[in-house]
């Protein structure tokens, strides 16, 4: 065969191939494939994945977000039984705090130390599906330019004393509560009204001038702004358990804010807030109508308040704070008792009849006291410390200057120069700071004397406490 003639056969024979192998259009392409058929194992991943295994959105990998919380140092000390910080704390004897180890990793889902937990970071769990997703090379994060900052623990403040001397004289110079920055704000236009008595739940009563007393039966009920003088009377000898303002047992959310309490001329009362039972919220009030302020068998709380005693029932037992076998937490008050007995802040046992274990629990802070027998008096009618706690931290106790001198007839201290400017009594109370409180049951810190800024510890002494 001619060469021409074999060339042209092996072109021809080229075509033809070509012509049979080359699909004539997309839709016969198609055809010839038929729908596309997953394995077990690939259709799994598509239905964890909710779409097409082709298709199916990778997730850039992110840096895990950490979140810090702060605790609230009132609350964690009474959580967790903070012991003594120093020898002369709440008693003798020091006995350590138990520490709170930052490196518990806290319940799933939840912030307890601050640290990021499975539930703090919403991306998809690697490998809860079955499989591991890659990004490819052009999806890779850039780094940053310069490291994250390390993660440091939360810390809480310490609660420190006001760096103020002398401010018996006039609280409020120094940022306490006093007469001018607490009870009804300046401005607020008051309704006259009778006495009321509160039923139904969540109430709140408002800028009202009550003449009479408020009664309250009701949980989560608020009187704020507002102003009540009481007018039932006990006589001159014998207390009668009257008030201002009464409160129901097993109550809930009760919080009485911006109030002022007084008595109208000639009347006598034993308490200006009775709380029979309840939990209770006492917030920049102004107490001043009844020999004591607060009578709380029901968990209280009192904050940015002042608060003064008196005596005017003869046979009355003066404190400006009585709570029996509850908790009580005095915050950033003022609480004066010029009187020579009982206390400023008096926890009692049994009602007054002699128990075995104390289950008071009391925290004084940020406040400045002067007065009573004791100022503080946290367990009497008790053989030993039980459940109670005790936390005493950052307070001023105020005293007179004058030379102290003795009462044969009563055992009180009074200072020579009577009161002063200063204070009430040497020792803060007639008797000294404090007694019937137990060791190794809270915390004695940072408190002082109001006129030097010295250190005080719970025995009055100067030294052996932090």
């Amino acid at each position: 065969m001619p060469t021409s003639r074999l060339v042209r056969a092996v072109v021809s024979c080229l075509l033809l191939a070509a012509a049979l192998l080359v699909p004539t259009g997309s839709a016969s392409a198609a055809a010839s494939h038929g729908p596309r058929t997953l394995t077990p194992r690939i259709a799994e991943r598509v239905a964890a994945h909710g779409g097409s295994h082709t298709n199916r959105r990778r997730h850039k990998p992110r840096r895990a977000r950490h979140h810090r919380s702060s605790r609230n140092l009132h609350n964690q000390r009474n959580q967790h039984g903070v012991a003594e910080s120093g020898s002369g704390s709440a008693g003798s004897g020091p006995s350590q705090a138990p520490k709170v180890d930052e490196n518990v990793a806290a319940p799933k889902g939840s912030h307890g130390n601050g640290k990021a937990t499975p539930d703090d970071d919403p991306r998809p769990t690697p490998g809860a599906s079955g499989t591991t997703t890659t990004p490819p090379p052009s999806e890779t994060p850039a780094l940053p330019t310069e490291p994250p900052p390390a993660e440091t623990p939360p810390t809480t403040p310490p609660v420190t004393p006001v760096p103020t001397t002398g401010c018996f004289y006039a609280p409020s110079r120094c940022g306490y509560p006093d007469p001018t920055n607490t009870g009804v704000p300046a401005g607020t236009t008051l309704t006259p009204s009778g006495s009321l008595v509160v039923r139904q739940a969540g109430t709140v009563i408002s800028g009202v001038d009550v003449t009479g007393m408020i009664q309250i039966y009701a949980s989560n009920v608020t009187i704020e702004n507002s102003r009540v003088t009481q007018t039932s009377t006990c006589g001159a000898t014998s207390p009668c358990g009257n008030y201002a303002i009464g409160i129901a047992p097993d109550l809930t959310g009760v919080k009485i804010s911006h109030v002022e309490t007084r008595t109208t001329a000639g009347a006598t009362c034993e308490q200006d807030i009775r709380n029979t039972g309840a939990a209770v919220t006492i917030e920049a009030s102004y107490l001043h109508a009844c020999d004591g302020n607060v009578y709380a068998v029901g968990p209280t709380v009192m904050k940015d308040s002042y608060g003064i005693a008196k005596i005017e029932v003869s046979t009355d037992h003066i404190e400006n704070v009585y709570f029996n076998e509850t908790s009580f937490s005095a915050i950033h008050d003022t609480l004066l008792n010029p009187i020579s007995q009982t206390a400023v802040i008096f926890g009692n046992s049994g009602g007054g009849t002699d128990v075995t274990n104390c289950t008071n629990q009391l925290t004084v802070q940020e406040s400045l006291l002067a007065g009573g027998g004791y100022s503080l008096y946290p367990c009497a009618h008790s053989a030993q410390a039980g459940s109670s706690t005790l936390n005493v931290i950052g307070n001023h106790f105020a005293r007179c200057k004058t030379a102290a001198t003795y009462d044969a007839n009563d055992g009180h201290h009074p200072c020579s120069g009577g009161f002063d400017t200063n204070g009430f009594y040497p020792g803060s109370g007639s008797y000294g700071i404090a007694t019937d409180y137990y060791t190794g049951t809270g915390t004695w810190r940072g408190n002082v004397w109001d006129d030097n800024l010295g250190k005080v510890c719970i025995t009055g002494a100067g030294t052996g406490c932090e």
